[in-house]
Order: structure tokens, then sequence, then C-alpha cells
């Protein structure tokens, strides 16, 4: 049984008991009452029937002879079995015949049970007897009095009203008897019908109730263990019926709504698994939420298994990737931001893969993040082609500068073939002519100096063409300019192009050495290209509180609108002999030490670049090395 079949049954129990009780009560109650009114009329009758014997005898007899004669008569209606007592009082309520004995001469007062019923009430309220019950309710006390009539006036004073009294007690034992055996049956009859209603209400309850609410659970319960298809069997046209019939429909709508979830379940996870990066849903507590298959593959782990479990149990998972304040997915949790990290990883064969790792975050209906999604892309072929792009951007402009190297070379070496021509001719004169020696000094400090500026000239060029990588580091801006007009001076030259430059002293940045010469010599030869014979290039340096930035600005013929979106695009190129990877290459290698480049142009007036560092305590995790 449960707790409802328990609850009403003891409901039911308590009800019909105490309605049963209560009409028992009543009735009981009614049954004694009536008793007793039966006990008063039959005291009444005898106490009446003793009155008229009495007043017979007494208009026969004379006072003398009469009280023998009562006393008589007193005896014969005592000697009743249903008589308890038989007494005759005068009119002062002493007691002068009796069927007791020792209530002989007894003067009852007038606040005892039998005066009291008369002498209470005024004398137009006095019913002609008055029944008086004892406290204990075993006595029925009749009390008739004998009135003076003018029959007795010749025995009493005309002037008294009553010339005494008659009481008549009788036993109520056998109405107490009576009125209990009476209710020992009827509550054996009680008992019965507690019984036979209760049963009769619980098979009823049962069968119309309980029996159907018990179908309902049980198909709640099957509905909840993910038994779609149960249903309730509807039966009759009542409330509970009506609750079936709502709970089919309600079913049927839960049943559409979790297969449409499922449907969508498994359409989403196809979409996760068709995608070639690898997808990982974490909680606040970095837990796995859900993962495709492409990250499954990555770590080598079975699809299915991590769900739940923290991200950190996640096998192979890549150096530097835990939940500290580097970890993406925390400052996701914490900022609601997009957030970027790059992870290096062990490939399958176990080869170095790079991963860009993207986290997004997922918010709830307040607006706080619920959930975080990871999206890891293998970018190791990327990286590999923006390397050989950028190699493929650097012979280019090698091959640009060549022609002004070459000029650059031929100058000085063209000064030391003359001065070398200039000493054989005066070779012959040099032991005996001062003048000659001196003449000679000066050829070979000449030839000195020009070798000096072929050596500096060949190991600036060198140093470019062969890519050298310098860690980041410390830099003076100032200097890597420096180092980079003497390149690209030969070329401008040739253009009919001035180079000017205008430094900031505190141009101190975080950057690597040959990335920042790249992209100087990117936009100072492509300023170059477009400027006309007799232009110049301006360089500058700009000191601020966020960062650094360096300008090149020429004086060409502007960048259309059209074009400006898309100058930093690969491939695309405003010039015919353009390769279009330039400013794409150099716009990566900025981004990759934290800054950027943007554009200013417009048609017919030129173009400016700038060229943004970030301010050094913006750069946290750099190293401070001295710049080459």
């Amino acid at each position: 049984m449960d707790r409802l079949t328990i609850y009403f049954a003891g409901g039911a129990a308590i009800i019909v008991v105490a309605t049963l009780t209560l009409g028992l009560s009543i009735i009981g109650a009614r049954h004694y009452q009536t008793l007793l009114e039966g006990a008063r009329g039959e005291a009444l009758r005898r106490a009446e029937l003793v009155r008229v014997a009495l007043e017979q005898q007494m208009s026969e007899q004379h006072l003398p002879p009469m009280r023998a004669v009562t006393r008589r008569l007193v005896e014969s209606f005592a000697s009743q079995p249903e008589l308890e007592r038989v007494m005759v009082l005068d009119r002062t309520g002493r007691v002068k015949v009796s069927s007791d004995p020792s209530m002989i001469d007894v003067q009852l007062p007038r606040d005892s049970p039998s005066c009291i019923s008369c002498h209470a009430l005024r004398a137009s309220e006095r019913a002609n007897s008055m029944i008086v019950d004892y406290g204990d309710g075993a006595v029925m006390r009749a009390v008739q009095p004998i009135y003076n009539r003018p029959p007795c006036y010749q025995c009493h004073d005309p002037a008294s009203r009553i010339n005494g009294i008659v009481i008549v007690d009788v036993s109520t034992a056998g109405i107490l008897r009576e009125v209990a055996r009476d209710r020992r049956r009827m509550m054996l009859v009680t008992s019965v019908l507690c019984l036979v209603l209760l049963a009769g209400i619980g098979l009823l309850v049962r069968n119309l109730v309980l029996r159907r609410l018990h179908r309902l659970m049980v198909a709640t319960r099957a509905l909840g263990a993910g038994d779609l298809e149960r249903r309730v069997k509807v039966e009759g046209n009542d409330a509970l019926s009506t609750v079936a019939v709502e709970f089919n429909e309600m079913a049927d709508a839960v049943s559409r709504l979790l297969r449409e979830v499922r449907t969508q379940e498994r359409r989403l996870a196809n979409v996760m698994d068709s995608v070639d990066d690898g997808l990982v849903v974490l909680d606040d507590a970095m837990r796995v939420r859900a993962f495709n298959v492409a990250f499954a593959r990555r770590f080598r782990i079975e699809h299915g298994t991590m769900l739940g479990n923290p991200c950190q149990a996640i096998p192979g998972l890549p150096s530097g990737c835990n939940c500290g304040d580097g970890c993406p997915a925390r400052r996701c949790f914490a900022t609601g931001e997009l957030q970027r990290a790059l992870r290096t990883r062990v490939g399958v064969e176990g080869e170095e893969r790079i991963e860009e790792v993207y986290v997004s975050p997922v918010l709830g209906e307040g607006g706080a993040v619920e959930q975080v999604v990871e999206v890891w892309r293998d970018i190791t072929d990327r990286k590999s082609t923006e390397a050989r792009v950028v190699e493929f951007d650097r012979l280019a402009s090698l091959g640009m500068l060549a022609s002004g190297f070459s000029h650059e070379v031929n100058t000085p070496l063209g000064s030391m073939l003359a001065c070398i021509d200039a000493m054989l001719e005066q070779l012959d004169e040099a032991a005996s002519s001062e003048v000659a020696r001196v003449e000679l000094r000066g050829h070979a400090h000449v030839i000195r100096s020009e070798i000096l500026r072929c050596k500096g000239i060949t190991r600036q060029f060198l140093q470019l063409s062969r890519g050298e990588k310098i860690a980041p580091g410390l830099l003076d801006l100032n200097r890597v300019v420096e180092a980079v007009l003497p390149i690209v001076a030969p070329t401008a030259r040739a253009a009919g192009v001035t180079l000017s430059f205008d430094s900031c002293p505190r141009a101190r940045v975080l950057a690597s050495d040959g990335a920042v010469q790249q992209v100087l010599l990117n936009l100072m030869i492509n300023a170059v290209q477009v400027s006309s014979r007799g232009s110049s290039v301006a360089v500058s340096s700009r000191c601020g509180g966020e960062g650094v930035q360096l300008l090149v600005e020429d004086r060409g013929c502007g960048i259309p609108a059209k074009d400006r979106k898309r100058i930093f695009e690969p491939f695309f190129s405003t010039r015919p002999q353009g390769t279009g990877l330039g400013l794409f290459v150099s716009l990566g290698l900025a981004r990759n030490w934290g800054g950027d480049i943007r554009v200013e142009s417009e048609e017919g007036q030129g173009s400016t670049f700038y060229v943004n560092f970030p301010a050094l305590e913006d750069c946290d995790g750099w190293s401070e090395t001295a710049s080459g």
C-alpha cells in the first residue's frame, strides 16, 4: 500500500467511525430519554394511584384509624418489585408513613430535591406533579401532592391547600440494564456497519480511484525511464478519465519533443563530427560535456569516454595546457570574450603539430557564461606555407635590391681600380719622390675605406638574404631603421627618390630584429616604387602612452578607395610587377609581435603606413635581449 492509500483508508475510517459513533450516541441518548419518560409516566401513574387510594380511604375513615389504613396501603404498593419506596408526608414535609422504616418522622427540608422543585417556583408555575431524579440515576422519585378538598374539611383546616404529599420511588436499575444491553447491541451493529462501510468504500475507491491512479503512476515512471510509447488506458467519463486523457496528450507532446531533441542532438553531433577542427565543450568546473570525432582523433581517446571528466584527464594534452591563469578557457569564463592561444602537441607519428585554439563563450539566460566551446585547428601546414611565402617575399625583395647592390659595390670597386692604376704608374717614382709617397699613401687609404664600405654593404645584404631569425627582444627601433636605410638607398637613388628619417629618442620596442627589418624593407621599397622622380619617402618613429609607431610616408599616386580593404590580402597587387605578398607577409609578422599595420591614403596625394608596436608593459613573457 502506498502512502495515499494509507491516508485515504485512515481518513475514511476516522470519518465512518466518528459518524457512526455520533449517531450511536444520539440514538442511545434518545432511547435512554424515551425509557426515562416511560419510567416517569409509570412513576406518576403509581403515585397517582397511591394518592387516589389514600384520598378514598381518608374520605371513608376518620383520622385515628387512617394511619393504620395508610400504612397497610403503602406497604401494599411498596411490595411491587419495581417500586423502591413509598412515603406519605404531612404538609410540613415530615414523613408520617413509609415503607422504609428509617425514613419515618424524617423532616425533609425545603432545599431538598423533593421539595425545591415546588417551593422554588411560583404557585402559577407549579404542576400537579414533579419528577425528581437522584444524581446516581438509580431511583426515580414521583412527588404527588394530596390536595385539601371539601370532603377533607371535617378533619383538616379548610385554610390549608395541601394535606400531605405522596412520594413514590421507582427503581431505574432495569432501565439502566436495558439501556446497557441496547448499547452493546448498537455498538456491535455499529462495528459491523463500520467494517462493511470501510470495506465497501475501500473496494469502491480502489477500483474507481486508486487502481486508475496506480496505472497513471506506472505510466509516468515508464515515461520517465524512456518508454515513450507508454500510455494510460482511458476508462469511463469522469475526472480521472479526463486526467488520463490529458496525461496521454502530454505524453504525446513530450515524446514528440524528446524525439525532436534527439534528432537535433544527432544532427548537431553529425555537424560537429563533420568538422575537421577539434571541438570540445567545457562547463565552469572544466569538465568535458561534449567533443567531436576530430578532437578524439587528435588525442587518441574513445568517443564518449571523457564525458563528465575534468579536461586535465585528457590523454596527450599539450604541454602548457593547464587550468592556470594562462588557460584560455578560464579567461573566457572570466571575461566572457573570445580567447585565442597556440598549443604544440605530438602527432600520431611523433611529429610536432601546432594547434591554434579559439575559445568562445556560451551564455545563459542571465548573460553569464555557462559553458565554453574550444576549437582546435591544426595550423602546422599553414605555418609552413606562411614560412615559404615569407621566404619567397624575401627573395623577391632581394631581387629588386640586386641592381642597387651591384651599383653600390661597383662604385667603390671602380674607385679602388682607379687608385690601383695610379699607384702602378707612381711606383717607379715612389722611392725618390716624397710627393709620390704621399699620393700613394692617400690612394691606399681610399682603397682601405672603399673595401670596408663594400664589406659593410655585403654583410648587411648577406644578413638580409639569409633570413636570419633573431629571438624577440628589446630593440632600439631607430638603429633598425638606420640599418635598413643603406640597403634601400641605392634603389631610391636609381629611382630619383630621396629618403629621410625622423627619429624619436625613446623608440624601444619588443620584437624580432629580422621581422622588423623585413616589414620596414617591404614598406620602403613599395613607397619608392610608387613615388615619382624627385619626390621623397619619409620614415619616422613616434612614442606615446599606447606604444611606439613607425611611419612610412610617400608622395605617390595613393591607393584607390576600392582597393584599400584588399591590399593586405595575399596575391593582391595594384602594380603589374608586384607579387601581392609583401603587405600580407608584413601584416602577419607585425601581428606575431603583438602589433598591427594600418594605412591612410588619398588618391593623388600619397599614402602613410603605420606600424604599431605594443607598449612594453603589455608584453609580458617576452625576453629582454639586446638587439644585434
